[in-house]
């Protein structure tokens, strides 16, 4: 087994946290891939080719979202807290 950049020996670790880690990288895989889209449509001066990287970043957001929801469902409080800031209008930092 690879280490995948886990912190602790992965021989100490529960399926369920190694499945969490491994989603927990590919969003943060996800998210770069994004970023990369977003500059690349804004450099680039072909539109043919804008449109190739836009649907290619329209698939990434869809993998985002579905790695999200599968993390939501895998983790309590995740999905509390996300349930708890998500699609709520007005400031997202509350003031106490």
């Amino acid at each position: 087994m690879t280490s995948d950049d886990y912190m602790e020996e992965s021989k100490k670790l529960t399926a369920p946290t190694m499945d969490m880690h491994r989603a927990i990288m590919s969003v943060s895989e996800k998210l770069a891939e994004l970023d990369r889209c977003n500059q690349r449509i804004d450099a680039c001066t072909d539109s043919s080719l804008i449109s190739i990287l836009a649907a290619s970043r329209e698939i990434e957001k869809t993998n985002i979202a579905m790695l999200l929801e599968w993390m939501r469902r895998h983790d309590p409080q995740f999905d509390h807290a996300l349930r708890a800031t998500l699609f709520k209008a007005g400031p997202i930092v509350e003031e106490e």
